[in-house]
């Protein structure tokens, strides 16, 4: 009820919570833990599949838990550590909801806030000692694109052609790539569903029946906004000649 009032979970009360992220409908949630505080130990990362009812611990290994994010449809999750032991911190990354991990890079730095698009294509990872990595591959690869400073939480735009970030004593930072969102089409039924990822700069559908020519059209029919994926969908109704969609700024 909007936060109108709450109760609590049956998530483990033994424990330092430092993040959490859900998916798009909030069906699927994802929590990590700093350390206990019985015997200050590093934590583990939870997960629920049913809304936060019932958790489980995650296949992820103890670590000092910072931030995690999750796609859209929670599937893909990352997570990051700030361990006090430099090189112990890492990034994790799970593409099946948390039941098992890995780490694609071990990335020197001690990470404090991590990102990621709503398809979990693009990734964003934040280190407060100036570390500051993208991955444009689902975090099959980083690269650094930000100047050192004491990044403290970064956030991603559905696309993740828009990234904010902000350093402690240093500012925001915005940056801003040209997003090239990809069309999908299948077929529920006996109709042709077109969609697309919310992109960070406005796009509109438009159709020709002959992609020799310059005769496009924009699609009339306005997209509907899919919550469990974040994706615009156009319902078209097939006929026997030939369509082809694009997607125009």
């Amino acid at each position: 009820n909007s936060g109108a009032s709450w109760r609590q979970t049956t998530a483990p009360i033994t424990e330092y919570w430092s993040c959490v992220a859900s998916s798009a409908d909030g069906s699927k949630l994802v929590a990590g833990v700093n350390h206990d505080n019985v015997n200050n130990n590093p934590g583990y990362i939870y997960i629920s599949a049913d809304s936060g009812a019932t958790w489980t611990a995650s296949g992820a290994p103890s670590n000092w838990w910072s931030s995690v994010v999750s796609s859209a449809d929670g599937s893909r999750l990352i997570a990051a550590s700030a361990s006090p032991y430099f090189n112990t911190s890492a990034l994790y990354l799970s593409t099946n909801s948390g039941t098992t991990w890995t780490a694609p890079s071990r990335l020197a730095g001690t990470w404090t806030s991590v990102a990621s698009s709503a398809d979990g294509s693009h990734l964003s990872a934040a280190g407060n000692q100036g570390q500051f990595y993208i991955s444009t591959d689902s975090g099959a690869t980083w690269g650094p694109s930000a100047p050192a400073d004491n990044w403290q939480c970064v956030a991603s735009s559905a696309d993740g052609a828009k990234v904010v970030a902000v350093a402690y004593g240093g500012g925001i930072y915005t940056m801003r790539t040209t997003p090239t969102p990809l069309l999908s089409l299948t077929l529920p039924g006996n109709n042709a569903l077109v969609s697309w990822l919310i992109p960070s700069l406005d796009f509109t559908l438009q159709q020709n029946s002959d992609l020799t020519t310059t005769n496009w059209t924009d699609v009339t029919t306005p997209p509907v906004l899919n919550l469990t994926n974040l994706q615009n969908q156009v319902l078209v109704s097939p006929t026997n000649n030939a369509g082809f969609y694009r997607l125009k700024h």
